[in-house]
């Protein structure tokens, strides 16, 4: 059965004057006259900072966690080991006195034990301490490992660093980091020596608008940031990702992180987090680029030149559209970008930042995301912040933090922390399906289950767990799922609905051995269809379709003698259905579902900059109106350590395979075909539920 849920969205597209928008971008915001910042948090305490050298290059910058996790999940970095096999290992304490560090190194397939021991202590200062770990003559040259560091404090605890280890026969990984580095450096215009066009792959029919995300197909003047002039801030930081060693040479990819600073058109100064993921090939002592990508995201400010009558300028991101939250009286929107959390009141135009991520770096903002849920008509606001826990409350913790909002003391509150062995990357491919609060539970989807949380209580469980893609819809407002009560993809002798603002089930039935097929939803209205017994076999055979609304009334049903449905294709209000007759496939027919048409008051679009080329934006349908000029409060921010749910939540295991590329995790897939076909159109690999890799482009490279 083919089900396809297609979101029409409306792009719109502005590109006429300014002034009719009546946008003023010339005037600079300044926050010391209108921003009032009530955080009130203390300064963010910090774990020690553990980083990995290879020779005197920093190669890996370890997270800390206080209790210990499932390393399977964790592909931030690898660290290749010299032929000395010694590994070099520095900690900044951050106010902490180091007393040793363990290490155990651990099979990639099934995690068993292959060495452990105490890391020699080369030095120790109040800010910093040296470890070296020699790796064992057991650990196979060019075979990947589980590292795990256990830092012991005099605080009598333990701090756990996760990380892969590979042992080095032959010395290229200098010259492929030098060469990454070069290569970086080229389309900042900095080295005019590397002649960075011979090594792209331009593709006719890209675009080249976006400044976003480029790859060896964009254009050589896409690579050198158009007619930006960026300039670098601070130093490149390196860290290793992925290595593979054939008889045919060793491949090496790597990711290089750094700000820079650039002007606008209208002159005014702005920061770009920018994260280039290269795999340098070596043969033969001369290196090639396997694929490379650079993603730019733009340190975003609410202030009057991002903030107009017609739209937010969300400036140069990665992302190509943006959720928006919008109050049932169209008053207030809510959204996130890059980790940053905020409301705005559409009357008054005044802007809260609820929650400051703040993110200093690509990675920082990957480590650790946010997410709106719902605005109320009060301007009061539900969101999360997932990941690795920027708290004190919460220190080296990974997890999930549900905030609450008040508008009117200006605070963002946790009301739950929730424990997840999954890092933030893995938490936001999933749960972005569907995600909802109530006055009292907390409702959202991972690996393809329904959990909930008491925020009262803090029970937590599954609703129902592993449903096949297929199996389940949701409607357009996130606040209701209907699935088949068998989870089959059809055919099920029930349909559950959960309607989440109020917690209640519903059965739906057929009568005299009829199945039921969840297809879908229009708006909020649930589409499903009834097989009688005699046409029940492994394809989809609906005899009757149905729409019903919210309230479980019927609003029409569609059927035809002797006529079954094959298919059903859902794009906004119009219903598309494949048709049989007698055996053999007849015209399609549709149904179109007005009733539940859901009327916004922003549309995810983009701006097009002359200098900046495509811009991120939320676009108002009808312009605001009202002279009030902006004003941005940023909110106080309480975690509390009483919140915690005592129990970790597990994914349950499954057949799940994680194709990472470009650096880090692209996608999750519960078909391993699929997710080969993904990893190998985007020049990646494939892990399996345990974290070992199964499928590499490098190793299928000819």
């Amino acid at each position: 059965m083919k089900k396809r849920y297609v979101v029409a969205i409306v792009i719109v597209i502005l590109l006429v004057t300014l002034a009719v928008f009546g946008i003023t971008r010339g005037k600079v915001f300044d926050k010391s006259s209108d921003t009032k910042n009530n955080n009130t948090t203390n300064e963010h305490e910090l774990l020690p900072e553990v980083d990995a050298y290879y020779g005197s290059e920093k190669i890996a910058s370890i997270l800390g966690y206080k209790t210990e996790v499932g390393s399977n999940y964790i592909r931030d970095n690898i660290v290749p080991v010299e032929s000395s096999r010694v590994i070099p290992v520095k900690i900044i304490n951050n106010g902490r006195t180091i007393v040793g560090m363990k290490y155990e190194v651990r099979s990639t397939e099934d995690s068993r034990l292959i060495d452990n021991g105490e890391a020699k202590q080369t030095e120790n200062t109040e800010k910093t301490t040296l470890y070296e770990i020699n790796a064992s003559a057991i650990l196979q040259s060019g075979q990947e490992y589980q590292l795990v560091l256990t830092l012991e404090t005099n605080n009598n605890e333990n701090i756990y660093y996760y990380t892969r280890v590979m042992v080095m026969n032959d010395s290229f990984v200098d010259g492929q980091i030098a060469f990454a580095k070069q290569f970086s450096s080229s389309t900042l215009g900095q080295d005019t020596e590397l002649n960075i066009a011979t090594y792209l792959e331009p593709d006719e029919d890209l675009k080249n608008d976006d400044l976003g995300y480029t790859t060896l197909s964009s254009s050589y003047k896409m690579l050198q940031w158009s007619e930006m002039k960026p300039e670098l801030q601070g130093k490149i930081n390196v860290s290793a990702k992925e290595f593979c060693i054939k008889d045919s040479g060793e491949a090496g990819t790597y990711t290089l992180e750094y700000q820079v600073k650039a002007s606008n058109a209208e002159g005014v100064e702005e920061t770009y987090n920018v994260s280039e993921t290269i795999v340098v090939w070596t043969f033969s002592g001369q290196n090639y680029v396997l694929n490379y990508n650079r993603e730019i995201n733009q340190v975003w400010e609410a202030n009057d030149n991002n903030v107009g009558k017609a739209f937010i300028d969300l400036g140069i991101q990665n992302q190509k559209t943006i959720d928006v939250a919008e109050s049932e009286n169209g008053q207030y929107i809510g959204f996130e970008i890059n980790g940053d959390v905020y409301t705005m009141d559409l009357t008054s135009n005044g802007m809260k930042k609820l929650f400051a991520l703040d993110a200093k770096s690509v990675s920082e903002n990957r480590m650790t995301k946010a997410k709106m849920i719902q605005t109320d008509d009060k301007g009061n606001a539900n969101f999360l912040v997932y990941g690795y826990s920027p708290s004190n409350e919460h220190l080296g913790e990974n997890g999930i933090s549900v905030f609450h909002y008040d508008k009117e003391s200006n605070e963002s509150k946790e009301l739950l922390f929730i424990p997840f062995s999954q890092p933030a990357e893995m938490i936001d491919k999933q749960i972005h399906k569907l995600c909802y609060v109530n006055d009292g539970t907390i409702y959202f989807m991972l690996d393809n289950s329904l959990y909930y949380v008491n925020i009262g209580t803090k029970e937590s469980g599954k609703i129902v767990e592993n449903m096949p893609d297929g199996s389940y819809a949701i409607n357009q407002s996130k606040t209701a799922i209907a699935y088949n009560t068998d989870l089959t993809t059809m055919n099920s002798d029930s349909i559950t609905v959960i309607d989440l603002t109020t917690g209640k089930e519903k059965k739906l039935t057929g009568e005299n051995g009829e199945k039921l097929s969840a297809c879908g939803y229009t708006g909020n209205n649930l589409i499903y269809g009834i097989t009688k017994p005699e046409n029940v076999s492994d394809s989809m055979r609906i005899d009757t379709l149905k729409i019903i609304d919210k309230d479980y009334n019927e609003i029409t049903s569609y059927s035809s003698d002797n006529t079954v449905i094959t298919g059903v294709e859902i794009t906004d209000t119009i219903i598309n259905m494949k048709r049989e007759k007698k055996g053999k496939a007849i015209s399609d027919d549709q149904l179109i579902d007005n009733t539940e048409k859901l009327e916004t008051k922003t549309k995810s679009s983009y701006f097009a900059d002359t200098l900046k080329l495509k811009e991120l934006a939320i676009s108002f349908v009808n312009q605001l109106s009202g002279k009030n000029e902006l004003k941005v409060e940023e909110a106080s921010i309480k975690y509390k350590k009483s919140t915690e749910v005592n129990t970790i939540i597990k994914p349950a295991a499954q057949d799940q395979y994680f194709v990472y590329a470009g650096g880090n995790l692209f996608g999750i897939y519960y078909n391993q075909n699929e997710a080969e076909t993904v990893a190998k159109t985007n020049k990646g690999l494939v892990t399996d539920y345990n974290g070992q890799k199964i499928w590499t482009f490098e190793e299928n490279y000819e």
